[in-house]
């Protein structure tokens, strides 16, 4: 462990600037500030304290916060992240860099203050410049369920664009051809994947997309009960909807019950997975599906390999989606003249 006079005369800088570096003091140029924090980190210094080398690991939720509910992914990656952190005698930390990172501060300085070793990072797209200057400083990050080009950062992701193109090939051979898509609000990179999956699957099947049968809808139940009541009120519907978010397809299919759309004899309905609640609904959705858990561990144990100096370069580890076919997918239905559906036999 580093003591603050073995950094000074490793940078041949004096012991009162690392001191005002370490306790985040003004009068410190940038470029020392720098070299200072990075040998700090590399050199194991331990505090006057007598605190030990921190062993804490960050994970920063998309907003910073969370809201009071984690909900079914966030639950599974966090349980992902800190099985293999604890396995390896790391602790787990939620942080919130928009709400405490101080405006004068480095993040380098700041992932010291809170006495980080590394982070593992999730972000909508209006905070991708935080993660960048994360990476800008080469600090030990791992950005989770997005992709970013940036020669420094590490990232763990999931094919699930794969996965909705099996979902639409799959429609196509139950005789679909009239498809409708409900993406989510928020245009996370995840997100966007799974339409482009859906694009790319309709282009290559010759399948003209209607523009007003896309909608987007927020992560809510009542979201997809929404969409189906406006759908209720179609003289011409689609024949299967996918979604590419769990908790509106959940509520969608509630819906159907109560507007009186059969499913699947007259719309089939694909939703998307993060662990069994495809299962908590009669009849259970056919879904693209991923294993959050697995891919907190590999995030987790990508940034662990990084702070051990098993990699000195940017890894990129993506698991593939998944595709089960349940209850709410089946034969297209045909449309008559007047509008109404006629199940195919």
């Amino acid at each position: 462990m580093a003591t603050v006079k073995q950094i000074a005369e490793h940078l041949d800088v004096s012991s009162a600037t690392v001191s005002r570096v370490l306790n985040n003091r003004p009068g410190i140029g940038s470029a020392t500030r720098q070299r200072v924090l990075e040998a700090a980190r590399s050199m194991g210094f331990e505090r006057d304290n007598g605190l030990h080398e921190s062993r804490y690991i960050g994970f920063v939720h998309p907003l910073g916060h969370f809201n009071g509910d984690m909900g079914g992914y966030h639950s599974a990656l966090i349980g992902g992240i800190g099985s293999v952190m604890s396995q390896h005698q790391f602790d787990l930390a939620l942080i919130d860099p928009y709400r405490d990172k101080r405006p004068a501060e480095s993040f380098g300085e700041f992932f010291l203050r809170k006495g980080l070793r590394g982070a593992i990072v999730q972000v909508r797209p209006e905070n991708d410049r935080v993660v960048k200057a994360m990476a800008d400083e080469r600090l030990p990050i791992v950005l989770v369920a997005s992709h970013l080009d940036h020669p420094d950062l590490s990232t763990a992701t999931v094919d699930s664009a794969a996965g909705y193109e099996q979902a639409v090939e799959h429609l196509v051979h139950l005789g679909h051809r009239d498809l409708g898509l409900v993406g989510r609000t928020a245009g996370d990179w995840d997100h966007r994947e799974r339409v482009l999956g859906f694009e790319r699957a309709m282009a290559k099947h010759g399948l003209a997309e209607r523009r007003d049968w896309r909608w987007t809808c927020d992560s809510e139940f009542r979201s997809g009960q929404s969409i189906i009541r406006r759908i209720a009120t179609l003289p011409d519907r689609p024949t299967a909807l996918l979604f590419t978010d769990g908790k509106p397809a959940i509520g969608a299919v509630s819906a159907c019950k109560a507007v009186g759309i059969d499913v699947p004899g007259e719309l089939s309905i694909v939703g998307f997975d993060d662990s069994v609640r495809r299962f908590d609904t009669s009849p259970a959705i056919t879904c693209v599906c991923q294993n959050a858990l697995r891919l907190g561990e590999e995030a987790a144990t990508l940034l662990l390999r990084k702070l051990a100096g098993e990699i000195d370069s940017p890894q990129h580890v993506q698991l593939p989606a998944t595709f089960e076919v349940c209850e709410t997918t089946g034969p297209a239905a045909l449309s008559e003249p007047t509008g109404t559906l006629v199940a195919r036999s």
